[in-house]
């Protein structure tokens, strides 16, 4: 290609064209265009931006509710990540979370994020100790795990907040556990003695093997949106939910449903 001056050139645009067939799920080929050149400089324009939100305050937590499904009371919340930048307004967290992780910025983020989410959960203990039942629900990323550091920044945050660790729940992919499966059960397994909540998101959508997931430490099992949005349409997708139903029951495990919208999903 003209474009291409020398040796490293075509490496970095091969890198581009690698890393967007791993996002659009692997074992797949895809070419390096003008389009594609396009996202990447946009891709490191925002990771130039991203590098500078948590000082400039622009990350902010949303709440989604978790409904029982029995009676319609509220169990807990789930804290979602929100991106508005100066420069490129509100971004979504499928645009920004990739870039994210393929920077690292995940890690301090992710701790921000699990700060700020004990903060508010212990005012509201000292407060109001009947709803020493609700939980948060954060999401903790695969080099989060990774990192030597994790247990020891979640163990400094509970104490510094004084939350009731048992109210704190940990949102983890089942790809980001199967990355390094010996290394997660002990880093989950310590977590699960310090009192804390672990849920596998995505159930599903990965590539977990089921004798892992009996060695997993988890309490709560999540069903994909994918297949909650199929229900009361797609058979399909109703026959994999009352399968991870009977598989969670058979675990012990609770279950929450995501992208519930209409009566058909609840019922």
């Amino acid at each position: 290609n003209a474009h291409h001056q020398n040796p490293s050139d075509l490496i970095r645009d091969a890198d581009a064209a690698m890393y967007q067939a791993k996002e659009r799920g692997r074992n797949r080929a895809e070419i390096f265009d003008a389009s594609l050149q396009n996202n990447t400089t946009k891709r490191a324009q925002m990771d130039v931006a991203l590098r500078f939100a948590l000082e400039r305050d622009e990350l902010a937590l949303v709440y989604q509710p978790k409904i029982s499904i029995l009676d319609g009371s509220v169990k807990g919340f789930e804290l979602l990540l929100r991106w508005n930048s100066p420069e490129y307004g509100h971004i979504s967290p499928t645009d920004f979370i990739p870039i994210a992780e393929a920077s690292g910025l995940v890690v301090p983020i992710g701790i921000w994020a699990l700060e700020e989410a004990c903060k508010p959960l212990s005012t509201w203990q000292s407060k109001y100790p009947e709803l020493d039942t609700i939980t948060v629900a954060v999401n903790v990323s695969m080099r989060q795990l990774l990192q030597a550091s994790f247990l020891p920044e979640v163990i400094a945050i509970l104490k510094s907040t004084r939350v009731l660790a048992h109210t704190v729940e940990l949102e983890l992919t089942e790809t980001s556990v199967m990355a390094n499966p010996l290394q997660t059960i002990k880093t989950l397994t310590a977590l699960k003695k310090l009192g804390l909540r672990l849920a596998l998101d995505d159930f599903g959508t990965g590539y977990s093997s089921l004798s892992y997931l009996r060695k997993l430490p988890i309490d709560v099992l999540k069903i994909d949106k994918a297949f909650v949005h199929g229900l009361g349409n797609d058979p399909g997708d109703a026959e994999i939910v009352r399968l991870i139903l009977a598989l969670a029951q058979t675990l012990n495990l609770e279950t929450v449903a995501e992208g519930v919208e209409t009566p058909e999903h609840i019922a």
